[in-house]
């Protein structure tokens, strides 16, 4: 599932460059080096969300046809989770983070199981009014827009 996952990135990148070179083909190579750092900050930021490494590795596990319903019920109750979390109290969202830093840190979101680690030690450490949840609120959805973009 991996390579199509890697297919779907691809197909993206190229349809989006497609794009901009139509609509951008009168007006010089500023425009088309202005995408190319766009995209490579697009790719890298992919790359920071996402472990491929961690993603072969489910795959190898739970085989390449559940990948996707693995991948999608991740999606679902993070759309889920994202909901509620704006209205939980300091227990829930310690617990919260305490499960979000392993069930990221399993499907390969790396960078989401890092901030919820940190916020989960924060919260024992710190008042709960100190914290901004603001960073893994934002990195929660965009891992989430990257998720549903692989699967589409």
């Amino acid at each position: 599932m991996l390579s199509v996952i890697d297919s779907k990135i691809f197909e993206i990148v190229a349809f989006s460059m497609a794009l901009l070179s139509l609509r951008c083909k009168n007006h010089g190579s500023i425009f088309k080096e202005s995408f190319d750092r766009e995209s490579t900050a697009a790719m890298d930021a992919q790359q920071h969300l996402l472990n491929r490494n961690t993603i072969e590795s489910l795959k190898l596990q739970v085989g390449a046809d559940m990948l996707p319903v693995v991948i999608a019920t991740f999606v679902q109750e993070g759309e889920a989770a994202i909901e509620q979390l704006q209205h939980i109290d300091e227990q829930q969202l310690q617990r919260f983070c305490h499960t979000l830093k392993s069930s990221a840190a399993a499907i390969g979101a790396d960078a989401l199981a890092q901030e919820a680690s940190k916020i989960d030690q924060q919260l024992k450490t710190i008042s709960p009014v100190s914290i901004d949840t603001a960073p893994l609120l934002r990195l929660y959805r965009n891992t989430l827009i990257v998720l549903k973009s692989i699967l589409n």
